[in-house]
């Protein structure tokens, strides 16, 4: 059954203010999606009486409402219940923060993150942000093993520069493609924000479909090309330990009655 046009334009507008870096207004909104500035003043009307989407100064983000129904969303998913102590194990071998993110829409969705014990106090279980699919390894990864559902639309430019090293060039982001499959891993550096350097790599279900993405991110000093490709190998086991834990409570989920 084909959505309907409503739907696609409240799901755009979602995605859209989900990739975007700063708030978006009326006006910028109904440019992007090509749609009427009072058809986008409706809409978002509409999602912020709902908290799905709030005022910020002359623009609009993505709502308090939303964040709690991705938890709801994300908490349910196996992959995300057993990945924690996996994360934890990831930042101690490695010293850096250990994250895990989905595929959401045309974005990256980092749903949580677990940082090298430097402290008393651990990183918070859940930790809902997102980016643009052209801006981080995870959304290289997520690229690569075909896991963005409308690649084309994500890649729609303009891409926004997000820093320094952005790949803004659709074109140059999809020769990349190919070379994260064929090495199982994809790099990020002063891409996402400058000074952050990231590693990512596919967490696989034994028919190859793509659950998720596991990697760590840290300060661009420290996580050279050398150590990235080295704290790769520390992500894949992570990927694979996570993958066996994570079919069984995926397992148990399709069969609990609805």
């Amino acid at each position: 059954m084909r959505p309907t046009g409503a739907v696609e334009r409240v799901a755009d507008v979602l995605e859209l203010l989900g990739s975007a870096r700063t708030p978006l207004g009326v006006s910028e909104v109904a440019r992007r999606l090509g749609v009427h500035k009072a058809t986008a003043s409706r809409l978002l009307g509409t999602l912020a009486e709902r908290e799905l989407v709030r005022r910020d100064g002359a623009g609009y983000r993505l709502g308090p409402r939303l964040a709690s129904l991705a938890v709801d969303a994300v908490t349910d998913l196996g992959v995300v219940e057993v990945s924690r102590p996996v994360l934890r194990d990831l930042a101690s071998a490695t010293g850096e923060v250990a994250y895990l993110s989905l595929p959401m829409g045309r974005a990256v969705l980092y749903v949580q993150h677990v940082a090298a014990t430097r402290g008393s106090s651990e990183e918070p279980w859940i930790w809902l942000r997102g980016s643009p699919v052209h801006c981080s390894s995870s959304g290289k990864i997520f690229a690569a093993y075909g896991a963005i559902a409308d690649l084309d639309a994500a890649l729609e430019p303009p891409l926004s520069q997000r820093a320094s090293r952005t790949i803004s060039d659709p074109q140059q982001f999809r020769r990349l493609l190919p070379t994260v499959r064929r090495q199982g891993y994809a790099t990020s550096v002063d891409e996402l924000e400058d000074g952050m350097s990231s590693v990512a790599v596919p967490v696989l279900a034994p028919e190859g479909a793509v659950l998720a993405a596991i990697g760590v991110a840290g300060p661009s000093a420290r996580l050279t090309e050398a150590r990235l490709k080295t704290v790769s190998v520390s992500a894949r086991s992570a990927a694979g330990v996570l993958t066996r834990r994570a079919l069984p409570a995926m397992q148990r989920s399709r069969l609990d009655p609805a």
